[in-house]
């Protein structure tokens, strides 16, 4: 496992200090740190309750059965940008009716890393692949009071750097990349 990483991602208001705090032991491969399509780090996670001085809860501790499998990486730098400028995969897809306020955020330059990604195959199966990704650590956004990632993944494989998304599903408010 890798360093810790604290979770900063919620919002506070200044001088306040939130009541957990989320510590991710990261999963190293290749050496390294492995994330989670969210961009939050793959590991062994640990909630700690901040008033009450208490580990509140664990997770994250198992064993990974990984394989090795050859897929085509992607060449096409114009659609991870494409991608990367939506939020990610899953950016930019909101309910027709949602009320939604875009968030511009600035991204420092990527780190490979890989990511933690579940795909539904053409037979309906339900797989997690661990693939080669770009992570782009998320600087500052124009509204410190909005949620926004500590890192946007962007997965290396032609295969899935792309996602259809069904109608009406809950998605965080939409950031664009500046």
């Amino acid at each position: 496992y890798g360093t810790p990483i604290v979770d900063e991602s919620a919002p506070m208001p200044d001088g306040m200090i939130p009541e957990m705090k989320t510590i991710t032991y990261p999963t190293l491969l290749d050496g390294k740190v492995s994330y989670e399509e969210n961009g939050g780090p793959r590991g062994l996670t640990i909630t700690y309750d901040v008033r009450n001085k208490k580990v509140s809860s664990f997770y994250g501790l198992g064993k990974d059965s990984l394989h090795s499998s050859d897929y085509p990486v992607t060449t096409n730098s114009g659609k991870v940008l494409e991608i990367l400028s939506k939020g990610g995969r899953w950016g930019g897809y909101m309910p027709a009716n949602a009320d939604a306020k875009k968030v511009d955020v600035i991204v420092k330059t990527p780190e490979l890393g890989y990511m933690r990604l579940s795909h539904m195959d053409e037979a309906g199966k339900y797989k997690e692949y661990l693939i080669p990704a770009l992570i782009f650590p998320v600087e500052k956004s124009t509204d410190p009071m909005v949620y926004t990632p500590n890192n946007l993944t962007i997965p290396l494989i032609d295969e899935f750097l792309s996602v259809e998304v069904p109608e009406a599903v809950p998605m965080p408010m939409p950031i664009d990349v500046m």
